[in-house]
């Protein structure tokens, strides 16, 4: 038993260090905005595209250092002086565009850091008396915070109250756990094509079970994970 159980911990181990040699070579785009056009929209051309990033982006020629388009996604990475600046324009955009054709067709184009990308987290189980300065400190490490918003009941309901959920819109440069202790409450925390981690330990759930040295207690096990997998899944840099 004692060798199966060996064996097991080697292969996880084995495959983890694998996993993360990818993580590391993957190469990064440093203030770099891409702009995902409808594939299934018309053909623009090159001067198209730099006429729509003058007129409806409006970005400024000074603070534009590459311009590259890969035609084949149908994306245009757009490399910019810094990311304060790169940030101002994922506020103003608010993350969406639109492209309006020579033939009167209206697109929809998604705007997002390249890399991580802009997000919108979800925040839960954090109570009202906890200043947003404190959630902004603990979410700091994971990328730029462009701002907060508490969340309201509709006005359908009787208390259209404050719903104790915020909204954090931030630039991440790499994923927030599903779960933070912020003010010693354990928050809830979800967006758009977040990764599983383990409820546990905060981690990646990449395999059935954690190798013992990732393991942070004596109270934590493999059954403690919310997600179970038959097989390891390779990570995505998005």
């Amino acid at each position: 038993m004692e060798v199966v159980v060996s064996k097991r911990v080697s292969c996880v181990i084995s495959e983890c260090w694998f996993v993360k040699s990818v993580v590391n070579n993957m190469v990064t785009r440093n203030n770099t905005i891409v702009f995902t056009f409808d594939p299934a929209s018309p053909r623009i051309t090159a001067h198209d595209v730099n006429e729509w990033l003058h007129e409806v982006i409006r970005l400024q020629e000074h603070k534009v250092q590459t311009i590259h388009i890969d035609g084949i996604k149908r994306q245009v990475y757009v490399k910019l002086i810094d990311k304060d600046y790169m940030a101002s324009i994922i506020r103003s955009t608010g993350g969406n565009g639109t492209y309006l054709h020579h033939t009167g067709e209206v697109s929809h184009v998604e705007i997002a850091v390249a890399g991580m990308g802009y997000k919108k987290l979800r925040v839960t189980n954090l109570p009202p008396e906890v200043m947003d300065d404190t959630l902004k400190t603990a979410l700091t490490p994971f990328g730029q915070i462009i701002d907060v918003q508490k969340g309201n009941w509709a006005r359908t309901h009787r208390y259209a109250v404050d719903n104790g959920i915020r909204q954090v819109a931030m630039v991440l440069t790499k994923h927030v756990p599903s779960h933070l202790i912020i003010a010693e409450q354990r928050v809830l925390i979800s967006s758009d094509g977040q990764p599983t981690t383990c409820y546990g330990c905060g981690k990646l759930v990449i395999y059935i079970q954690c190798a013992p040295e990732e393991i942070g207690g004596i109270n934590h096990h493999p059954s403690k994970h919310r997600q179970r997998t038959q097989q390891w899944q390779p990570l995505s840099p998005f």
